[in-house]
């Protein structure tokens, strides 16, 4: 410390994932790890699908996936396979005498709202299609739904995963993960 009372110290200047314990960075690995294989896990898949082909027929006033021939699973797969797990800001805060561990990230990947809002900017930029011609319309949506999936942009979110150690193994808590699946 200087005479006026102020520090010099620069140690609470603070650069890199907060992960103390050997826990703490075990747990912080888990948490990456299942973000990062979210598209492995086929029962997380099918509720990120599910979420997504509900979110589309809110989005569209009832028009499903199926109705513009876009597999919701695919569109799932899509969705996780976009995640980037960003560590550098990463707070992992385990607890010994419970086995339990809550790891804070931020994570970046395509959302549907994002993806809704590309196909909307799309059919807009489109010619019109005559309003009798439902065949034709389906056909628009799906061609401007296939074209989003190239053009949507990423989102990026602040998430929790809870964790559970069993035995020696830091085991992500699949209803953390289903709650930053509905972020997607």
């Amino acid at each position: 410390s200087s005479s006026d009372g102020s520090s010099n110290d620069d140690s609470s200047a603070f650069d890199g994932p907060l992960a103390i314990t050997e826990d703490d960075q075990a747990a912080l690995a888990a948490a990456v790890s299942a973000l990062q294989n979210m598209g492995q896990d086929p029962e997380l898949m099918a509720f990120i699908a599910d979420e997504a082909a509900n979110a589309f027929e809110i989005h569209t006033s009832g028009l499903t996936l199926e109705m513009v021939d876009i597999d919701p699973s695919m569109l799932a797969q899509w969705l996780a396979d976009s995640v980037v797990v960003d560590e550098s800001d990463a707070i992992s805060l385990s607890d010994e005498d419970t086995h339990t561990a809550t790891v804070f990230l931020d994570v970046e990947c395509y959302d549907m709202d994002e993806y809704i809002n590309a196909i909307i900017d799309l059919v807009e930029e489109a010619p019109e299609v005559p309003d009798d011609d439902g065949e034709a319309a389906l056909q628009l949506l799906h061609d401007c739904a296939t074209e989003a999936l190239n053009s949507t942009d990423t989102y990026e979110y602040s998430i929790a995963i809870d964790l559970t150690k069993e035995g020696d193994t830091w085991v992500a808590d699949q209803s953390s993960l289903r709650e930053a699946a509905t972020l997607m």
